[in-house]
C-alpha cells in the first residue's frame, strides 16, 4: 500500500508512506514533507491471525488493516520530534547567519524552557545536542586563513599577467571542495570581471565544459534555478564551479556598492535594504 495523508486541516505536513508484510509483521517506511525538509519514518505492528508477506494493498485483510492503525499510531510521535530536530538544526544555522528572526526565537525557546514548558525543554534540547554536534566555525571574509585554499590563495597573489589567473583557475576550480571557503577564496584574489569570467570559460576544453562553467556562473544565486539546470549540462562539477564563481562575484560587488539584494534577496529583506 502506498498511501498519502494530508493533514491540511491541522497544519501537519504531507506523509507519504508504503506499507509490506514480512514474517508476521507489518512493516511501514514514509516520508514527511515538513517545512525543514523531508522527515524519514518508520514503525511496525505484528499481525494477529494468518497473512501472506508482500506488500499490503487496498483489499488487505481486516487483521492487517488494523495492524496498519496500530503502526502509524507512533509515526506521528516519530514525526513530531524529526520535525522538531529539524526545526532546530534550521534555527541554529539561521541564527549562525546572523538572521534576527531565528536569534529572538531561540531567546523565547530558551526563556519558555526555564519557566517550565515541557515542550520548549525538549527543543531546547535538541537545539544543544545540534550544537555540541555541530560546532560554529566562523568565516572572516577579508582574513580567511592561508591554508584554506593554498593553490587558490599563491594564485590570487602572484604577480602574474591577466591571462595566468583564469587559466590556473580553469585547471583548479573544478576540483576545488564546494563549500563557503572557496568561495571566499576567490571573492579575496582578483576582481572577477565579465572579460575574466570568459577568459576563464575559454581555457576549458571544449564548448560543452564553457557552457556548464558559464550557466553555473549565471544561476549563482538561484538554488531553485540552478538544480534544474545543473541535471541539463554535460559537466555538474564545470557547473558547481561556476557558481563559486559567480558568488563569489557577487561579494566583490557587495563590497563596492553595499547593496545585499544583489547577493542574496531574502537577506536583504530580512536586513531592511
Amino acid at each position: 500500500m502506498t498511501s498519502t495523508d494530508q493533514y491540511s486541516e491541522t497544519g501537519q505536513p504531507e506523509v507519504r508512506y508504503s506499507a509490506f508484510v514480512a514474517k508476521g509483521r507489518l512493516c511501514i517506511l514514509g516520508v514527511a514533507n515538513t517545512t525543514c525538509g523531508p522527515v524519514p519514518l518508520a514503525s511496525y505492528a505484528d499481525i494477529s491471525g494468518d497473512c501472506e508477506d508482500g506488500p499490503v494493498g487496498e483489499d488487505a485483510p481486516e487483521n492487517v488493516k488494523t495492524a496498519l492503525d496500530t503502526a502509524l499510531a507512533p509515526m506521528q510521535k516519530q514525526l513530531a520530534y524529526a520535525s522538531m530536530q529539524a526545526g532546530a538544526a534550521s534555527l541554529v544555522l539561521r541564527a549562525r547567519s546572523n538572521d534576527q528572526n531565528a536569534k529572538a526565537i531561540l531567546d523565547l525557546i530558551g526563556r519558555e524552557a526555564n519557566a517550565g514548558s515541557e515542550r520548549a525543554q525538549i527543543a531546547s534540547k535538541l537545539i544543544l545536542d545540534y550544537c555540541q554536534e555541530h560546532p560554529y566555525m566562523a568565516l572572516t571574509i577579508g582574513e580567511d586563513d592561508e591554508d584554506s585554499h593554498p593553490v587558490l590563495t599563491r594564485i590570487a597573489n602572484s604577480r602574474t599577467p591577466m591571462f595566468a589567473y583564469p587559466l590556473a583557475l580553469a585547471t583548479y576550480l573544478n576540483h576545488a571542495p564546494p563549500d563557503m571557503r572557496t568561495v571566499v577564496c576567490l571573492a579575496n584574489g582578483p576582481r572577477l570581471t565579465k572579460e575574466r569570467i570568459l577568459e576563464i570559460a575559454s581555457r576549458l576544453a571544449n564548448d560543452e565544459e564553457s557552457h556548464a562553467f558559464l550557466s553555473g556562473v549565471e544561476n549563482a544565486l538561484d538554488a531553485e534555478k540552478a538544480f534544474k539546470v545543473r541535471s541539463e549540462v554535460s559537466d555538474q562539477d564545470l557547473f558547481r564551479a561556476g557558481r563559486m564563481l559567480g558568488q563569489a562575484r557577487a561579494i566583490q560587488k557587495y563590497r563596492i556598492d553595499g547593496k545585499i539584494a544583489n547577493f542574496c534577496a531574502d537577506s536583504a529583506w530580512e536586513m531592511g535594504d
